[in-house]
């Protein structure tokens, strides 16, 4: 699959370097159970692995991952408005919080967390090196009820305690992809959300 390119706006501004940010409905609630019905329904199911540093996949092991995933891909005509949307949110946070040099949208992942002890334990995104292009900013939508689960909490560990991040339908969260985060274990439902990842040059 092809990536999806960002569109960067000229203008730019001294970042302050938030360690992430969150804006809330990118995606009404009506939105996100059409995503999540779509990304069911058109892309294929896969198990969720790891990635080493090369940008490799590697065999899943449970103590660190268990849930499955399925890439949205960006030339599909029917996820434009998926992409589009993403990208307003990327740009936004970027603009406002960091001013990083960014150029696509790698595939965006739907995630799936529906089985009881569905989790994945803390890593970071910024040693994935995709040759000319490098991990800057991490996202993630909720897509499911934050009622609907228990469980699957998305926590940033950028001090001694763990912050854990909103959980309201359609709310993005973005962070600089060298934090440490983590989804903890699921223990009643199911949690839905899409997962992307932003590039650009490597830091200078």
């Amino acid at each position: 699959m092809e990536a999806w390119p960002l569109r960067i706006p000229s203008e730019q501004r001294q970042a302050n370097f938030p360690c992430y940010a969150v804006l809330g409905q990118v995606f009404s609630a009506d939105e996100a159970r059409r995503i999540i019905e779509f990304c069911q329904q058109r892309y294929e199911k896969h198990e969720g692995t790891l990635v080493g540093p090369d940008g490799q996949s590697r065999e899943r092991i449970d103590p660190v991952r268990k849930g499955h995933v399925h890439w949205v891909d960006p030339g599909d005509s029917e996820a434009n408005w998926i992409y589009q949307r993403c990208t307003a949110a990327v740009l936004q946070v970027n603009h406002h919080d960091w001013q990083f040099e960014l150029d696509y949208i790698t595939p965006l992942q739907f995630t799936c967390y529906d089985q009881l002890g569905d989790h994945y334990s803390w890593h970071v995104d910024s040693n994935i090196d995709q040759g000319v292009s490098y991990r800057k900013l991490s996202f993630t939508i909720q897509l499911s009820h934050p009622h609907s689960y228990e469980g699957g909490d998305l926590e940033l560990l950028f001090s001694p305690q763990a912050t854990k991040t909103p959980k309201d339908v359609g709310t993005f969260t973005a962070f600089p992809s060298m934090i440490t985060h983590r989804v903890t274990p699921i223990t009643r439902g199911k949690r839905y959300s899409l997962v992307g990842w932003v590039t650009g040059p490597k830091f200078r």
